[in-house]
């Protein structure tokens, strides 16, 4: 007891001697006679290992221990000490001008792309934003556990996924859009319209800006999202990092892993032509004269086996196995800036930043999918057991010329490529083959890529004198040349059937012969072009100059027109062919069969001699061109009203999309598939308010209107199944574009620099939405697409970002510990309903009425952080953890009384760490999926109505990585 009464005296002597006092200033620097405040400029206290930002005027405020102290302050362009004494109490309020940093070299930075921030430079940016956006940077990405952009726009407000297509406010990829830096940003995976964005690192990213509301100066084909990835333009000074990172999947690394024989670049994803068609296929094919492809990516040849010579295809079924290693990455980031300015004040000069990134890792899941008919008799019972090895290959190389502060002209180069290498086997029923159970095997490998180049340029013209920052007229003009490419090079499937025990691999019955498709390989070609360009003037038509606290002069824009042209043309060929192995002499002749020592089978002997031959599958409509041009024009206005701003614009498109191919059942007749935008369907106008009702406080409210157009695999003939038993889907060109009309409101609070609360409202209306389908036809079920009657999307949003330290009151936060954790928190909830035309009689849907695909009714995202840097900023320690959560949707729209499928809700959580030391090495851990959920779809039981019927379940595993990465900036020296 009297240990514990002299413990607590000591406590409260200390307490009582460490006097405080409360200083308070502000922080600015000077530039050409203009005074500039250092908004959000980093304080770290180095006695009391405190940290802050300043306001956006540059103010700060800080209580400390009486005596001397040193306060670090960190800016773009500035890095000096300051040293203060603080007294007791409060403290007379000073100013410092910074423009002479020691440290640093100041410089002008008109026309670069801002190099992302925190919070706080988001909270800002949509702050200031006209629009309804949401914007994450670079580091907030980081600090949610993610790497790249991909992963963590999943966290945005409204956003989800399903598989790999990106869903915004319940609304699929048709309904999406990307741009790389303000133009049109094609998807190397031509089943998506958005591309992967988990292919941009945030290294080499500024921002990502998601706009849900239509403004004119977007294409109109969204009423989702439009995802605007902004690339940093150059490093300041002379930059090199490397990054390394390994890990691995916990139900995959350091196990058996099943593949099979590849190309020599397979780690890399870059096939080597070890899977194109043999040259000696083409040599004994037969010249195609009657019905040639309408073009040139496969000749004009059918191919037929000749049974007296060898087999023209290498014999290569067999499984290879091995034991899974650890997935590696690596990137490479560098840049620099040369200034050519005679003042050395980087106003005039060239900066470049280049980018070598490659991913790869290894996955293995098991799991059951099940087809279950009306009656609720299962059809099909597989275990499915897939294996993938996954690369991406990322190349960024950007040049930026700053030919004076007001003009600038930038060069961007990507290089994007993506592969996934799939070895699957399933074990299971099948009704088709009963009294035998079914073994198969497909490899797919596929790879895509995405080459992106553009030429932008940036022009001020009659700047003010006294605010540097206000131009007049700004225009700006872009252009682009993007190629995508995809390919499916040697798709390889064997099926076997069995009676007895499936584990006895080298006892099935037979190879399967009762569908000459079942065995086969599958080659396909995707190549695809496209221009853009744009043109756009900003026009202040009316001003007011106005005086700050501080004398200088600000520049308020009243009235503004906004005026530009865009282009935008794409086309793309596609073609595939299959080649059937006929096996009936050999399953009739070889019994039983070892699945896994399928070389001893087709050989060039058993080809000679009869056993099996291979034909191709004439499909003289395999081959599609598709193309689409769209032409726009808009302008918009902003007009100022003391608080109220108001934004009315209108935008016409004029755009065409054709499908050219031979028809499937008549190939002597030619298909042209015609989607056009009629007049009154390209006007698309909108309307925008906001209003601040105080510093703190911003209302606004958006109407828009926005189209939907089919994508090319919903409107091309090509039909096709993703995998063995699968349903097969094709697509329809009677479709026509969507109309959607949109309106949204949000509230939204800044309580303090990097804090944000906002609370908003949205409806859709959707016209003839584009919507999946089921069909009837001869041989079963098809999945194709219609324009369903009409559809609509409700729903509220919830969104919370700040600092633990609002629940210490305001004197106390500089010395809480609260103050090194923040939260960040939103919320969706969505109401949504399409309703499908009843008088279209190929329509077999079962129900007519239905949830929009792929919409949640509700989605949660929680992630709390722990953020410090430690004195003399030679060490920084973040600590996150991030939640993720999504109602029931639906993923599968059933036909003929079959239930539709839903995905039941999954809870994800996910870890990160990283410590850097001296601003150059970092060390970090991350973990993904740790709670490691079942995934399970379940189909709605039909009879007797009721109740869940689970077809699909299995787990993802729990990824971790351990990264190291080391920055070789040059620092500048200490000025003596």
């Amino acid at each position: 007891m009297r240990s514990l009464i002299l413990l607590i005296f000591v406590v409260l002597t200390n307490n009582l001697m460490a006097q405080e006092g409360t200083i308070s200033g502000n922080l600015f620097k000077t530039e050409n006679g203009e005074v500039i405040p250092l908004a959000m400029a980093k304080l770290v206290e180095l006695e009391d290992g405190k940290f802050q930002r300043t306001d956006f005027d540059g103010n700060f405020s800080m209580t400390l221990t009486a005596g001397v102290h040193h306060i670090v302050v960190m800016y773009t362009g500035i890095k000096d000490t300051l040293e203060i004494t603080v007294k007791e109490g409060e403290n007379p309020p000073f100013t410092k001008d910074l423009s002479m940093s020691n440290e640093l070299q100041i410089f002008v930075v008109q026309g670069a792309i801002s190099n992302g921030g925190s919070e706080i430079k988001a909270a800002k940016d949509i702050k200031e934003d006209d629009k309804v956006v949401a914007v994450q940077t670079a580091e907030m990405m980081e600090q949610k556990g993610e790497g790249d952009v991909g992963g963590s726009v999943k966290k945005i407000t409204g956003l989800s996924t399903v598989g790999s297509v990106l869903y915004v406010r319940g609304l699929g990829d048709r309904y999406n859009v990307a741009y790389l830096n303000g133009l049109p940003l094609p998807s190397p995976d031509p089943d998506f319209r958005v591309v992967p964005l988990d292919l941009f690192p945030t290294d080499v990213v500024s921002s990502v800006q998601v706009s849900k509301v239509m403004s004119s100066e977007f294409y109109g084909d969204f009423a989702g999202g439009a995802f605007n990835i902004t690339t940093k333009s150059f490093y300041n000074k002379p930059t090199l990092k490397v990054s390394l990172s390994t890990g691995g999947n916990s139900q995959t690394v350091f196990r058996p892993f099943n593949s099979y024989r590849g190309g020599k670049f397979d780690y890399f994803g870059f096939d080597d032509g070890t899977r194109n068609i043999p040259t000696e296929v083409f040599t004994n094919s037969k010249p195609l004269t009657s019905f040639p492809g309408v073009n040139t990516l496969f000749p004009d040849l059918l191919y037929n086996t000749q049974y007296d010579k060898s087999a023209d295809f290498s014999n290569n079924f067999d499984i290879v196995s091995k034991i899974a290693r650890p997935n590696i990455n690596f990137s490479i980031t560098g840049g620099n800036f040369f200034d050519m300015s005679d003042k050395k004040d980087k106003s005039k000069g060239f900066g470049f930043l280049a980018l070598l990134k490659n991913e790869n890792s290894l996955k293995y899941q098991e799991g059951v999918v099940k087809i279950i008919n009306a009656q609720s008799e299962e059809r099909l019972n597989y275990d499915v057991y897939q294996y993938n090895y996954e690369t991406a290959s990322t190349g960024l190389l950007n040049l930026y010329y700053r030919i004076n502060p007001d003009h600038a002209i930038s060069v961007n180069s990507l290089f994007v490529n993506k592969s996934n290498d799939e070895t699957r086997e399933t074990w299971g029923y099948h009704f088709d083959y009963d009294p035998y159970y079914v073994y198969s095997r497909r490899f797919t490998y596929k790879q895509n890529f995405l080459n992106v180049n553009q030429l932008i340029g940036t022009h001020k013209f009659f700047t003010h004198k006294d605010d540097k920052d206000f131009a007049r007229l700004i225009v700006d003009w872009r252009g682009a040349y993007n190629i995508t490419g995809s390919k499916e090079p040697d798709r390889r499937q064997l099926v076997a059937l069995y009676t007895g025990d499936p584990a006895q691999t080298d006892s099935y019955d037979l190879w399967n012969a009762l569908d000459v498709n079942e065995n086969h390989r599958f080659f396909s070609i995707l190549k695809e072009n496209e221009i853009s360009a744009k043109a756009n003037a900003r026009y202040v038509l009316k001003f007011k100059e106005v005086k700050t606290e501080r004398g200088n002069t600000e520049v308020e824009e009243l009235i503004t027109f906004n005026v530009g042209a865009d282009y935008k043309a794409k086309r793309r060929n596609f073609d595939y062919k299959q080649f059937n192995y006929n096996i009936k002499n050999l399953a009739d002749s070889i019994q039983p069969v070892d699945i896994y020592n399928t070389a001893q089978y087709f050989t060039d002997e058993n080809h000679e001699n009869g056993l099996f031959y291979i034909d191709e599958l004439a499909n003289f409509g395999s081959s599609y061109v598709a193309s689409q041009n769209v032409i726009g024009a808009y302008i918009d206005a902003k007009f100022k009203f003391n608080k109220l701003e108001m934004i009315p614009g209108i935008r016409k498109e004029f755009s065409e999309q054709r499908v050219y191919n031979r028809d499937q059942t008549t190939p002597s007749k030619y298909n042209n598939t015609i989607v056009p935008t009629d007049f009154v369907q390209g006007l698309l106008p909108s309307l925008i308010f906001k209003y601040e009702a105080s510093e703190k406080d911003v209302l606004r409210l958006a109407f828009s209107k926005t189209l939907t157009r089919p994508k090319f695999n919903e409107v091309a003939p090509f039909q096709y199944t993703l995998f063995f038993s699968g349903t097969k889907a094709q697509g329809n060109d009677t479709l026509k574009n969507g109309v959607n009309y949109n309106a949204d409101f949000r509230y939204e609070r800044y309580p303090s620099p990097g804090e944000m609360i906002t609370i908003g409202g949205f409806y859709k209306f959707l016209q003839n939405p584009i919507e999946q389908t089921m069909r009837g036809t001869a041989s079963g079920q098809l999945a194709s697409f219609s324009n369903a009657k009409q559809g609509q999307v409700a729903g509220v949003e919830v969104e919370y970002m700040r600092s633990l330290d609002c629940f210490v009151k305001a004197e106390k936060r500089d010395s809480s510990f609260l103050k090194y954790f923040g939260i960040g928190m939103n919320a969706s909830f969505m109401w949504t309903q399409v309703t499908i035309d009843t008088l279209d009689a190929g329509n077999i849907s079962t129900n007519y009425r239905r949830p929009l695909e792929g919409a949640s009714p509700f989605l949660l995202n929680v992630d709390l952080r722990y953020q410090r840097d430690f004195k003399e900023a030679k060490k920084s320690v973040l600590v996150a953890l991030a939640y993720n959560v999504f109602g029931r949707r639906l993923v599968a729209v059933g036909g003929n009384g079959i239930g539709d499928q839903y995905a039941l809700p999954v809870n994800t959580l996910n870890f990160i760490s990283k410590v850097t030391f001296d601003d150059r090495f970092s060390v970090g851990v991350k973990a993904r999926n740790l709670l490691n959920p079942y995934i399970k779809v379940v189909q709605e039981n039909t009879q007797p109505v009721g109740g869940d019927l689970s077809v699909s379940e299995f787990r993802r595993g729990i990824d971790f990585s351990l990264s190291v990465s080391y920055n070789f900036t040059q620092k500048k020296k200490d000025k003596k």
